[in-house]
């Protein structure tokens, strides 16, 4: 039976900062809005999917925060390989409000939530997505 020391934590941690993808999101404008456990990021070439594992400064759906423009929150994913050369963005949340597609053009009708597409990958694996 292992056994783990806080050293070995912080190395485990460390390891898994390093191997994530991090999303630092906004919006243009005021935005009431959560983000749902079943997003993820896709491989635009393979379509394997990245899960999401954690989101900071943003309400898990259906709780919802009121955002003012421009207030930062951040998304982190499980890690893609070295091929992975660009992904999307999606965020399935089926039946959320129409009326947020007709005023949004990151509204994917088709999955309910935001979808970002071919947004190309950078050595940090650190990006920022502007949500209109």
């Amino acid at each position: 039976m292992s056994h783990t020391t806080s050293s070995n934590l912080a190395q485990l941690v460390e390891v898994m900062e390093e191997q994530q993808i991090t999303l630092h999101c906004f919006h243009n404008s005021h935005t009431l809005s959560g983000i749902c456990q079943t997003a993820f990021l896709r491989c635009t070439h393979t379509g394997r999917k990245a899960q999401i594992i954690h989101a900071l400064n943003i309400p898990w759906f259906p709780n919802r925060k009121l955002f003012s423009a421009h207030e930062p929150f951040t998304l982190m994913f499980e890690p893609f390989s070295k091929q992975c050369v660009s992904f999307d963005f999606v965020e399935e949340m089926p039946m959320r409000g129409v009326e947020r597609h007709e005023k949004n053009p990151d509204f994917s009708p088709q999955y309910g939530g935001y979808m970002k597409t071919n947004i190309p990958r950078n050595k940090t694996d650190v990006y920022s997505l502007k949500l209109t």
